[in-house]
């Protein structure tokens, strides 16, 4: 093929080559190559993904009891970590939304960085617009190999290309499931430099710092036991990138499929998970009815998941189907893969793939769906392969094959045979047997499309205008769980008072407040309520108030003071045990800007970030335990920084304690006057700071 399709800046990114690659049909091929580059890997490994599970099982059955290294990812990766740690593992998962909480792993940050060695680093990317998703599977080892494609290191995958329907070995943390087809390439050559930009600048985008820098030196990490099939190729790197506040739009995958389309004179074969876009829907018929001999087999899954991809997903596929099939309805078809079982049932694989074959010259391989957020919303990474001679239209015809082979129950060889005859669409549709075949796609018996408008918005929209104009971004997991349990703790709150209004009155607290003064346990219980209060980041200035509220402006900040230096105590404590890069790791880079400023000062630097603090008291707690100060130095810092605070404090405090229990002229006139003493003690010692910060300066 002399004419290259590829535009670069256009329907693609850049064009390299792939000098070995080979296709991984179904997770289990993908599973044991991932485990052997990985147990291989000497420099980095890379891992992007819509989603993770720590617990996965790269190896089953017979492959895990034969391997030296563990099968399942997380200890896998902290083996190797810990044996080389000159080895550094990043991991870039989406943030993903409160929508999937039920079906991954649940704050997995935590898992990671609480079980895993140092050189191992986590981060959940939000950095995508509202309803978007990071949709990029790649796997990158030591800059040599990458792996890309339609599947995640995650639950519900694994499985053998025979997809028997009843694999006792298709079982994980969300139960047993059913048959599960994917499909990954894995490539090395000069098309791998394309790959360590992408997680280098995604990595860099996310977390705010730089990965370590490539090495391009050749390591031996291609997995022995697999074959290359695919040498020497010109591909490109095809990518959807949404517009946020940092990046522009990039709708590369989008064109490289019309032009695909455009280019195909015989037979265009399609699996992949949803068909959705309108857009893409009429490229393709238009396509076909420009050439009466052209033909399209598209294979997707049978029935849905859930309720939105049925109103969503599913009856978007009926416009889809309606619109590509207009007035060519004799050149294309839309089909499931199935199995009749022994009760009469049909078993259906999930398509999760994501494969285009034009002819016999292109082929693309990747992590787009032909849906709406593939296409503009997501962020997307395709690789299409364009064969230059004979040998490479062979080899692109027998990735066709093979895949078609899987889902009719023929051998590759009798596929290609088919492919000889006139009407070879009609002869696959024809095969019957017991083994998997063809079925028509009926979506009407999933949705009547009553609720596809509301659910499209959510799952798949059309119009992303809003999001982009507005920078609008789905909110974080732990936000909006944050969120949920404050709700339900104010409910909470709000039924007790309701139900005990009559204690709150002026009596009533004015006898807790002098039982509460009269305890001989209140100096205990001020100090245990410090310390409790540091774990959960309760903030010290509120809880100074309330103590010198119970207990005046004398009692108030002594009590309060030792509660305070008690609870940093702790938490300095903490920090040391914890360990700089541990601890480090687990709260990012506002504890690094605070240990780097201990280890330029000492009692003064205390000192004066407890007159204006940077973070919240806990954190600097204990990123002091995991900074170079002395704790003498940090205890003293911290009671000389709080000490003018803590008295103006109490006399704040004890004042809102009169003026509710006896608001008098002259208790307003003190509480006007703390507050007042507060605000310009906190204004001069911010100009006596930067004054310091001047002349300490060079």
């Amino acid at each position: 093929m002399n004419e290259t399709v590829f535009k670069p800046s256009e329907n693609c990114w850049k064009t390299d080559e792939i000098k070995r690659g080979t296709l991984l049909v179904d997770s289990a091929d993908f599973y044991r190559a991932v485990h052997a580059a990985m147990s291989r890997a000497r420099k980095s490994i890379f891992i992007l993904g819509w989603d993770i599970d720590s617990g996965i099982a790269l190896l089953r059955g017979e492959d895990a009891k034969r391997s030296a290294d563990p099968s399942v990812l997380i200890e896998l990766l902290s083996k190797k970590a810990r044996e080389n740690p000159e080895l550094n593992i990043y991991i870039l998962i989406w943030d993903s939304s409160v929508a999937f909480v039920g079906e991954r792993e649940f704050l997995p940050e935590l898992v990671w960085t609480n079980n895993t060695p140092e050189n191992i680093h986590f981060h959940l990317d939000s950095t995508i617009p509202l309803w978007g998703s990071h949709h990029q599977k790649i796997i990158l080892i030591d800059d040599q190999l990458v792996f890309t494609g339609g599947m995640d290191l995650a639950r519900q995958r694994w499985d053998e290309r025979s997809h028997h329907p009843e694999d006792p070995l298709r079982m994980d943390a969300n139960g047993s499931y059913g048959p599960f087809h994917d499909v990954q390439i894995m490539m090395d050559g000069p098309i791998v430099k394309s790959f360590s930009e992408i997680v280098r600048v995604r990595w860099k985008s996310s977390t705010g710092y730089e990965a370590k820098n490539p090495d391009f030196n050749p390591s031996a990490v291609w997995p022995p036991p697999f074959p290359v099939s695919l040498e020497n190729f010109r591909a490109a790197v095809a990518r959807t990138i949404p517009k946020t506040e940092t990046t522009s739009e990039v709708h590369e995958i989008n064109q490289m499929y019309r032009d695909l389309f455009k280019s195909a004179t015989r037979f265009i074969y399609i699996e992949n998970q949803y068909f959705s876009s309108k857009e893409m829907a009429r490229a393709l018929n238009a396509a076909l009815k420009n050439n009466k001999e052209l033909h399209a087999l598209l294979i997707s899954s049978y029935d849905p998941q859930g309720i939105f991809e049925s109103e969503a997903m599913w009856a978007n596929r009926i416009d889809f189907k309606r619109i590509a099939s207009r007035g060519v309805e004799n050149q294309i078809r839309f089909a499931s893969s199935g199995i009749k079982t022994q009760d009469g049932n049909i078993c259906y694989k999930r398509i999760h793939s994501k494969v285009l074959v034009v002819d016999d010259h292109h082929c693309t391989v990747g992590s787009a769906n032909l849906t709406n957020r593939s296409m503009d919303l997501d962020t997307e990474c395709d690789v299409v392969l364009e064969a230059q001679d004979l040998i490479q239209r062979k080899q692109i015809q027998h990735i066709r094959n093979d895949l078609i082979a899987e889902h009719v129950g023929l051998t590759t060889a009798e596929v290609e045979e088919l492919f000889t005859r006139q009407n070879p669409l009609a002869e696959i549709f024809n095969i019957q047997h017991d083994a998997y075949r063809l079925w028509e796609i009926e979506d009407t018996k999933f949705t009547t499309q009553t609720f596809q408008s509301m659910a499209s918005t959510f799952a798949d929209p059309e119009d992303t205008d809003i999001q982009k104009t507005l920078h609008l971004k789905n909110p974080r997991k732990v936000l909006v769980i944050s969120l949920l349990l404050a709700l339900v703790s104010f409910m909470i709150i709000g039924s007790f008072v309701r139900n005990h209004i009559s204690w709150f009155s002026t009596e009533s607290i004015h006898a807790f407040l002098k039982s509460a003064r009269s305890s001989p346990w209140s100096f205990l219980i001020v100090c245990a309520a410090y310390v409790a209060g540091g774990f959960v980041l309760f903030p010290v200035t509120l809880m100074s108030l309330l103590t010198a509220a119970v207990f005046g402006s004398l009692w108030g900040p002594i009590y309060g003071m030792t509660g305070a230096l008690l609870s940093a105590a702790v938490m300095f404590g903490l920090g040391h045990w914890a360990g700089l890069k541990g601890t480090r790791r687990f709260l990012g880079d506002r504890i690094r800007s605070i240990d780097a400023k201990f280890q330029k000062t000492g009692v003064i630097g205390v000192t004066i970030l407890r007159l204006i603090p940077i973070a919240p008291y806990s954190l600097v707690n204990i990123a002091a335990g995991i900074s170079s100060v002395r704790f003498i130095d940090f205890i003293l810092g911290t009671f000389l920084g709080f000490l003018p605070a803590f008295i103006v404090k109490g006399l704040v405090g004890d004042s809102l304690t009169q003026v509710f229990l006896n608001p008098t002229k002259k208790t307003v006139i003190y509480l006007t006057l703390g507050i007042g003493l507060w605000i310009l003690l906190t204004v001069g010692t911010y100009f006596f700071t930067k004054r310091w910060q001047n002349r300490a300066s060079p």
